[in-house]
């Protein structure tokens, strides 16, 4: 069952990131900060979820992100 889960989270992750809204916002981060997009992209890919939210925090704290992120939201 743990694996249908996460499967749906990387369905849901790329369904997100191909998004017009994803892609704004992965712009946005590239844009603002490539070496620290970089490192949470490094800890997220080695599982550590929480390691990149904290890395990414700042970034997405900007009001355009946030509007970016409402939108992914809905």
């Amino acid at each position: 069952m743990e694996k249908k889960s996460d499967h749906f989270d990387l369905q849901e992750a790329k369904r997100i990131a191909q998004s017009p809204a994803g892609q704004k916002l992965l712009e946005l981060l590239r844009n603002a900060d490539p070496q620290t997009l970089n490192k949470a992209s490094s800890q997220a890919g080695s599982g550590d979820l929480t390691g990149a939210m904290a890395s990414l925090s700042a970034l997405l704290s900007s009001d355009k992100a946030k509007e970016l992120l409402d939108q992914l939201g809905r």
